[in-house]
């Protein structure tokens, strides 16, 4: 796994922490890298006694589990299943508010890896889905995240996500998933640094996270914008490492390599990327992702076009 200072010298960050005599921790930061730590074993310890639960027995928590479950497959039927299984947990109770988050976020997926078959309709779906979850959610911090991620990514309505997650942040600051989105809300306002900034601190409240690939995507977006290609195609090397078929990463990989002048590793990136998303055009880049500033959409453009990816 990619190390914290691995992490820390790619964004430019001190690899070691300052000494307690420089700084000491206080008892709110040990705080939140205990519950950086424990809150993803939770989850999986939930979804795994959540599987063995008869149908027929199933409520809308237990339901929401196991959609968890086949979500985190990262696979199209474990999406679609997930996704059925949220939609099922909506019609058991209609206040509980993480099935909307969760259903809203497998659209994301489904937007990312490439895997809408009518995108209208889908993004209309998603953004109805993540409405009620900012309706419901109260100061569920993790379902008003989940709810920023697709009305931002999906909707390229980054004011809303921002508004959201701002909201997410004040409820819990110590939620690591809450910075991982407000990275990617910070991405498609145009502000970068500040992206890698928040992704940072994702990092150093869950470190061990299982879905820590996708916090080095993000990185490897918010280096590429910021013009540093070689630390782009390091982090998006390191999310492909953990996650081979994650499209996100293998596009942010085939595009550094091609603007850091390294053709040959930009196609090899582009001619895996294809083989699992063989319907991506650059007419069709907008579908999976949006950037507010058309600069930084063009360069993504061009890079991709450069790596290979047809008209």
């Amino acid at each position: 796994m990619y190390s914290l200072g691995d992490f820390s010298r790619a964004i430019g960050e001190p690899a070691v922490r300052p000494a307690p005599d420089e700084a000491f921790e206080t008892q709110d930061q040990l705080a939140e890298e205990l519950v950086g730590a424990i809150a993803p074993k939770l989850d999986r310890l939930e979804m795994e006694r959540a599987k063995h639960e008869p149908d027929q027995a199933l409520d809308a928590r237990a339901c929401t589990l196991q959609g968890m479950a086949k979500l985190y497959r990262w696979t199209k039927d474990g999406v679609t299943d997930a996704l059925g299984l949220f939609r099922r947990a909506i019609e058991m109770d209609a206040e509980f508010a993480p099935a909307y988050g969760l259903a809203a976020y497998c659209y994301v997926q489904r937007r990312s890896y490439g895997w809408f078959t009518d995108r209208s309709r889908e993004v209309a779906e998603a953004v109805q889905l993540a409405r009620g979850a900012a309706e419901v959610g109260g100061d569920d911090a993790l379902t008003l995240s989940r709810a920023a991620h697709a009305i931002t990514a999906l909707a390229g309505d980054a004011d809303s996500g921002a508004a959201l997650i701002e909201q997410a942040l004040l409820s819990n600051p110590h939620l690591a998933a809450a910075w991982y989105v407000s990275g990617w809300v910070q991405l498609q306002l145009g502000k970068p640094q500040s992206a890698i900034e928040h992704l940072a601190h994702a990092l150093r409240l869950s470190p061990c996270d299982p879905l820590i690939f996708k916090v080095y995507a993000a990185v490897a977006y918010a280096h590429f914008l910021e013009g540093r290609y070689d630390d782009g195609a390091k982090c998006a090397e390191r999310a492909v490492l953990m996650r081979p078929h994650y499209q996100t990463a293998l596009r942010a990989a085939a595009a550094s390599h091609a603007l850091a002048g390294r053709l040959g590793q930009a196609q090899r990136f582009m001619t895996t990327m294809r083989q699992h998303d063989p319907v991506l055009r650059l007419s069709r880049l907008n579908d999976v992702i949006l950037l507010r500033r058309h600069a930084d959409f063009s360069n993504f453009a061009d890079a991709l076009q450069r790596a290979g990816l047809p008209e």
